[in-house]
């Protein structure tokens, strides 16, 4: 299931039809699901690997198929609203680590490993939409070296146009951060510190609205795992850390907001364990373990996250006696600000007016508040409260004047303030709340 950046998401799956298999998918947009398209038709029956949702709808499917034992990576691209479905084969002799990924709107690209004999190469080619139609640009060779230990690829594609791809080389994990009009020209180099050999599998990317990504991967040694993350502030590199450290750290499944609030889940002694940061290069800080039902083990857990930075987690509960499946969920909400009018209007002396609020917040820190009018079609501050600290679940009532050109205004006619609130917790957590507030004419 991928969702693009206007709110469409489209759900992709495979069938078996006897004699051939088809790749299927179906959009929702406005709240009301579409037909059901078919993708892909072929007697080679296709392993879907991930999707990546663009801009208007167009959809871009990543999956393999196998002819006399080689394995073809192959991408399937949709123009908007799945009207046009076309496959290209990438490769034909692809050795798996085959991942796609989409920025929701016009920019997207899609990682694999090929194997040419004894040898590997990490390749990566750009996907790109215009007039709703997705197109696959000309490939590159990511890893430039052709030894045949690479495998288990990641790719994130950001709103600002830089892609990142990692990939597990021997016992090191790789790293390439580039813009998609610049692909880079110099082999990687081993971005891990330590010698802790990393676990095939466990390497995952994801990234921010502002150019901030994050790589994670899970590292063994003498039986023991440590689950690590290393951050990018634009392309630039930042220090790793260690996100745990008790030995145990299975399946991670990593999720950034648009807002830089990150996530990540992962299994822990048979229950889903959870950690996340404020910024992708943030501490990282565990979060209570995922609430089981009884005798059960959890398995399976996914985490998607918001462009708000809302994150919500999934997981499968197995019971041990029973035997049952049960689909459970949590979620992480970011700060979060309640703003209620108390008094609508206040006459103040001086021929001076007021709107009077109250804001809570659900975490400690500090806000502002900024009220807008349109005058004769420009947008002007009508009134400003200038930033003061707050407490976490405590109402603080404010006052925000009415300045002399919001007076003269209201004179004139009735005027809309748009009144926005920012809070920035203690944390580094960012919210906003806007209400619109009606003052009737005042001579």
């Amino acid at each position: 299931l991928v969702i693009d950046v206007d709110g469409t998401a489209t759900a992709v799956w495979t069938v078996d039809a006897g004699a051939t298999a088809k790749i299927q998918a179906r959009a929702r947009r406005a709240g009301t699901w579409g037909t059901t398209a078919d993708l892909y038709t072929g007697a080679e029956r296709p392993s879907v690997q991930d999707a990546a949702a663009l801009a208007g709808g167009a959809l871009a499917v990543a999956h393999t198929t196998v002819v006399n034992a080689l394995v073809s990576a192959n991408v399937t691209t949709c123009s908007a609203g799945l009207a046009l479905c076309t496959t290209a084969t990438l490769s034909t002799a692809a050795s798996g680590g085959l991942a796609i990924d989409g920025n929701g709107d016009s920019q997207g690209g899609v990682a694999w490993v090929e194997q040419q004999a004894l040898n590997r190469t990490v390749r990566w080619a750009p996907l790109s939409v215009a007039s709703g139609a997705v197109t696959i640009g000309t490939a590159a060779n990511l890893s430039g070296t052709t030894d045949t230990t690479k495998t288990s690829t990641a790719i994130d594609v950001d709103r600002t146009g830089l892609t990142t791809v990692a990939w597990k080389d021997g016992d090191a994990l790789m790293v390439q951060r580039f813009a998609a009009t610049a692909p880079p020209t110099a082999p990687a180099t081993a971005a891990t510190t330590g010698t802790a050999p990393v676990v095939d599998d466990s390497v995952g990317v994801a990234s921010d609205d502002t150019g901030s990504a994050v790589v994670t991967w899970v590292s063994s040694q003498s039986g023991a795992q440590t689950l690590s993350a290393l951050p990018y502030a634009a392309l630039v590199r930042g220090t790793q850390q260690a996100i745990t450290g008790d030995g145990v750290a299975q399946l991670p499944a990593l999720a950034v907001g648009g807002t830089g609030q990150a996530a990540i889940a992962y299994l822990r002694s048979g229950q889903v364990a959870t950690a996340n940061a404020t910024t992708p290069a943030g501490a990282w800080a565990a979060v209570a373990v995922a609430p089981l039902n009884g005798a059960s083990v959890a398995t399976r857990p996914s985490i998607a996250a918001a462009r708000n930075g809302a994150i919500v987690l999934a997981w499968i509960a197995t019971s041990t006696t029973t035997g049952e499946h049960t689909l459970r969920t949590a979620r992480f909400t970011p700060a979060k600000i309640v703003v209620r009018p108390t008094v609508a209007v206040k006459r103040r002396t001086q021929i001076r007016w007021a709107l009077a609020t109250q804001v809570t917040t659900n975490l400690s820190g500090t806000f502002e508040q900024i009220g807008r009018i349109t005058v004769r079609g420009k947008r002007i501050i009508a009134c400003r409260v200038a930033p003061r600290p707050i407490s976490g679940n405590v109402s603080t009532a404010v006052i925000c004047r009415l300045n002399r050109t919001a007076i003269r205004a209201r004179k004139r006619v009735a005027i809309r303030v748009r009144l926005t609130t920012t809070f920035v917790a203690s944390s580094g957590d960012k919210a906003t709340a806007t209400a619109t507030y009606t003052l009737a004419r005042k001579r």
